[in-house]
């Protein structure tokens, strides 16, 4: 999904700050058991086809599907501008008072697992979701940017929970540049309702200072937040996926890379934004599209937009997983 990124100021807001190598041992980053896994992406970063391979483990794993989208954009601390106040209360009632507070507050509840729950929940979320302009959310304290340098609008201590892994996924936006914009335009926007492109909602920029920040206040001793690209995993997915489950204390399974092509129930929260997951059969089993234009093809304010999000996706490949 969409999210309000600002590519246009992509090398400031502490851009250096990822390279910090600074520890806390005031927050600790996740235990060697953590209950929850949050895989931080940004649109079309083939993350939906990641969450996929967790979909594909129902007695290990409740998988939740972007739930802090529904702050972002409907809820009373919205801060997109994609939909209306008058749309978000005749077509989105029940998130009206879904605050940013409330929604991490069952991210957090979904790691307490009931009798005969699986034992692990897998969040696939967007780091720009969290992210705002200037402004906070009301439901969180307002000195605490300034207080520790956390870029978000969820409280430190809350957002670096022991119980919960960070993780990233991230791909090069001369990929998801394009990909999104074609969401937005054509027969595909009146399907998915996004009726234009917006370049500030490529999300690498957010990406990169939620990746920093956590980095930086990893407690001591813990390791740094994974991060894949996603060019990599289509090109070795048996042994990024072992690392990566090792990496977050969880066994790795060859039944995670392969599944059964179909619409998902679990997908129609956004319709039109997850057909390439549902057709696939894998990772990376996907039939490519006949009918993509090229880069060369595409309107100025895409070719923009790329150019705006190479150094932030440079900067977060320096960590990606090398096998």
């Amino acid at each position: 999904m969409a999210t309000n990124g600002h590519p246009q100021s992509a090398h400031q807001n502490g851009s250096d700050s990822a390279a910090v190598n600074g520890h806390s041992d005031s927050v600790p980053n996740h235990t060697n058991d953590p209950k929850a896994i949050i895989l931080w992406s940004h649109p079309r970063s083939t993350s939906t086809m990641f969450e996929r391979m967790f979909l594909n483990r129902p007695n290990d794993f409740t998988v939740l599907h972007e739930p802090l989208g529904d702050s972002y954009y409907f809820g009373p601390e919205r801060m997109s501008p994609r939909y209306s106040p008058a749309k978000c209360a005749s077509d989105f009632p029940q998130h009206k008072d879904l605050t940013f507070a409330k929604q991490w507050e069952e991210i957090v509840n979904a790691t307490v697992a009931e009798p005969g729950a699986p034992p692990k929940v897998f969040i696939k979320d967007m780091a720009q979701y969290i992210i705002p302009p200037p402004t906070v959310a009301p439901s969180c304290p307002k000195d605490q940017m300034s207080a520790d340098e956390n870029p978000t609008v969820i409280p430190t201590e809350i957002l670096l929970n022991p119980n919960i892994a960070h993780t990233f996924l991230i791909r090069h936006p001369e990929k998801s540049v394009p990909s999104y914009y074609r969401l937005c335009s054509g027969d595909k926007m009146a399907i998915t309702g996004f009726e234009y492109f917006d370049p500030e909602e490529v999300g690498l920029r957010e990406s990169r200072m939620l990746h920093a920040f956590i980095r930086k206040r990893r407690g001591v001793g813990t390791p740094e937040p994974l991060v894949i690209d996603s060019a990599d995993l289509i090109r070795n997915p048996n042994p990024i996926m072992e690392r990566y489950c090792e990496h977050v204390g969880v066994p790795f399974s060859l039944d995670m890379l392969e599944w059964q092509s179909g619409q998902q129930e679990h997908f129609k929260k956004w319709v039109g934004f997850h057909d390439d997951a549902e057709q696939s059969t894998g990772i990376g089993k996907c039939s490519p599209r006949k009918d993509k234009p090229s880069t060369e093809e595409m309107p100025e304010i895409v070719k923009q937009a790329i150019q705006a999000n190479i150094a932030d996706y440079e900067h977060m490949r320096q960590f990606a997983l090398q096998i």
